[in-house]
């Protein structure tokens, strides 16, 4: 719900000033929060596994609703501090699903955009559960970690704005109920 305001005429600079700063009432429950997440060797390799609660805006909950699809982007990394220097980034990856409601089955789709895997989930809260659960994201081979080194792996999820239809991008961009992110969840690995 966005606070609305009475302008005279003439007075559109204001208005549009108003619009822009409005805060939702709901804004302060909106969210991505990173629950807990770890780094398991599977093999030759490193995979992040991570839970991920997802809390969306009304704003966000009523597009899906309608039709509406939303991206969510899990990005983990792996670095190496260096001191005076800018932390070296040895891997980047990321994991992009989709959440889209089906209105002829009254069903939430969650699809995997990387692999192309589906679910179908009767509830929201099922769905975003789903999308929350992270497991085997593969970050890195083992063969190019160091013994005796220290690094710092990081993970967070986001909403994918750029995903977004162009009419509601557009309204994403200026509008703080889409702005969802976690921020960065993060830990040492000393091998």
């Amino acid at each position: 719900m966005t606070a609305l305001a009475w302008v005279r005429p003439g007075r559109l600079g204001g208005a549009l000033l108003a619009v822009l700063l409005a805060v939702p009432a709901w804004a302060g429950t909106a969210g991505f929060v990173i629950r807990s997440a770890e780094l398991a060797l599977q093999g030759n390799l490193y995979q992040v596994n991570a839970n991920v609660q997802f809390d969306l805006s009304e704003t966000a909950v009523e597009a899906v609703q309608s039709g509406v699809p939303l991206v969510f982007e899990i990005r983990a990394e792996l670095l190496r501090p260096r001191g005076w220097w800018w932390d070296e980034r040895l891997a980047v990856v990321r994991r992009s699903m989709q959440l889209q409601f089906h209105a002829l089955s009254g069903r939430y789709l969650v699809e995997d955009l990387d692999s192309g895997g589906r679910q179908s989930f009767a509830t929201l809260t099922d769905a975003l559960f789903a999308l929350g659960t992270v497991r085997d994201l593969s970050l890195i081979e083992a063969g190019r970690l160091q013994s005796g080194e220290s690094y710092v792996v990081r993970v967070r999820a986001d909403l994918d704005i750029e995903a977004l239809p162009t009419p509601v991008r557009l309204w994403a961009y200026v509008s703080s109920e889409w702005r969802l992110h976690s921020g960065w969840y993060q830990w040492q690995l000393e091998l």
